[in-house]
């Protein structure tokens, strides 16, 4: 039985686990319905927005799966964010790691790709709201949304000159 350390202790690897590890997409989508605790839904809901992601040029549908999983992803993000602290706390404390090093969230690759997706649907408004999420979620400081909005910008611009394929 293949175990995993979550908050502090072993536990047996679960089916979210075992589906964000692989790389079956449909395990992935499958394991949704499953509880688990929120490490593992953070992961496989990431591991799905990035699979949606890197295919989306490609694969007709992948763009709306990745928005609908993005949006599910951030939607949990209240609940996620705080259980991905405590773990890497309680992680940090059951081996006795007592080194004063502060918790840096981990990085949330479904805030990038759903803004890049909306801003090559030319959704430039609403790629800023996936920042402005972000930030009441307190994944990032409110100071850092105007980085962003030049980010976007960037984009609109760059779009607007050669428009990307998105299928």
């Amino acid at each position: 039985m293949q175990m995993v350390t979550r908050f502090g202790r072993s536990i047996p690897a679960d089916a979210a686990f075992i589906a964000w590890t692989g790389a079956d997409i449909n395990a992935m989508l499958a394991a949704l319905s499953v509880p688990t605790n929120a490490v593992d839904r953070h992961h496989l809901l990431s591991s799905i927005v990035g699979h949606f992601y890197r295919v989306r040029a490609t694969t007709k549908g992948a763009s709306q799966k990745l928005r609908t999983y993005a949006q599910m992803h951030m939607r949990e993000m209240p609940e996620l964010l705080p259980e991905l602290e405590r773990d890497w706390r309680e992680g940090r404390l059951a081996r006795g790691s007592h080194d004063g090093i502060e918790y840096a969230p981990p990085m949330v690759g479904t805030f990038d790709s759903l803004c890049m997706l909306l801003c090559e649907l030319g959704e430039f408004d609403a790629a800023l709201d996936v920042w402005r999420k972000a930030a009441e979620v307190d994944y990032i400081e409110i100071e850092g949304l105007d980085y962003y909005a030049k980010l976007i910008e960037k984009r609109r611009k760059r779009f607007a000159k050669a428009p990307p394929v998105v299928l």
